[in-house]
């Protein structure tokens, strides 16, 4: 580990009292005085970044959002696209009753996505930058190191009694990089997030283009009265509005189908 090597290395030595510092060339890095600061750091922000992705992928009942809901949306998404589909191949055809469309707004009337929750993006931006701040210091660490190495042979941290030579450089420089990559999973962590977020609204919209659709459609078939009693309703726009969407208007006039962005 880290802090063993720093603790036990014969090549580390005390600055005070085994080598004259005035002789010495220095790092200097601000707010990092070891690899034992920064890899509690970097712990820290991994850990962070794993549970908040975990919880936000993970099935939330409560807020009807997670990996499973998303998909469990695209494919009730799919179905009403594919009933739309029978009804443009057929003017004479329609749905007495499509449960489909019932089920797809009942969810959403319960969905709570993340993406429009303040503190989940005040989350997403702190672990960012923290994440990004990581980068930068194990990117600086290596840079400085290899730096002063090419100009002296031996040289201090500045702020700590630690000294690093040419024979430890190597040593020290590979637990640096373990701290890296532990950084570049941190990345990769925050951007899943964010990707996450951005599933969450592509479904929704998608869930809402399909039923809106339908709806549309089945407006201009012959009003049979087994012809379920949505069909006279304006679905949806209360749930775009409360999702912050662009709201999409059902415009069937002509020989056009479905739906026209206002």
């Amino acid at each position: 580990m880290v802090g063993e090597y720093l603790e036990q290395s014969v090549d580390v030595q005390d600055a005070s009292t085994q080598t004259d510092p005035a002789t010495l060339a220095t790092l200097d890095l601000p707010q990092i005085t070891d690899l034992n600061y920064f890899k509690q750091v970097v712990d820290k922000t991994n850990s962070d970044c794993i549970a908040f992705r975990i919880e936000m992928e993970q099935s939330n009942p409560t807020r009807l959002t997670g990996t499973r809901v998303i998909h469990g949306m695209n494919n009730l998404s799919q179905s009403i696209e594919l009933a739309c589909q029978e009804l443009e191949l057929d003017e004479c055809f329609a749905f007495n009753h499509f449960p489909n469309v019932h089920i797809a707004m009942r969810a959403m009337a319960k969905f709570k996505p993340y993406f429009l929750d303040p503190e989940e993006h005040r989350k997403t931006e702190h672990l960012c930058q923290l994440a990004n701040q990581n980068f930068y210091w194990g990117l600086n660490i290596e840079l400085k190191c290899h730096e002063v190495l090419r100009r002296a042979a031996v040289f201090k941290i500045h702020n700590s009694n630690m000294i690093l030579t040419r024979g430890n450089y190597e040593e020290y420089l590979s637990h640096l990089l373990v701290l890296r990559e532990k950084t570049n999973d941190c990345v990769n962590d925050v951007a899943a997030r964010t990707l996450f977020m951005l599933d969450e609204r592509r479904a929704a919209v998608r869930m809402l283009l399909a039923c809106r659709k339908f709806m549309a459609l089945q407006r201009e078939r012959p009003c049979y009265p087994r012809l379920c009693q949505c069909r006279g309703h304006d679905w949806g726009q209360a749930h775009w509005e409360r999702l912050g969407l662009p709201v999409i208007n059902v415009s069937p006039s002509g020989t056009a189908k479905g739906f026209i962005p206002i």
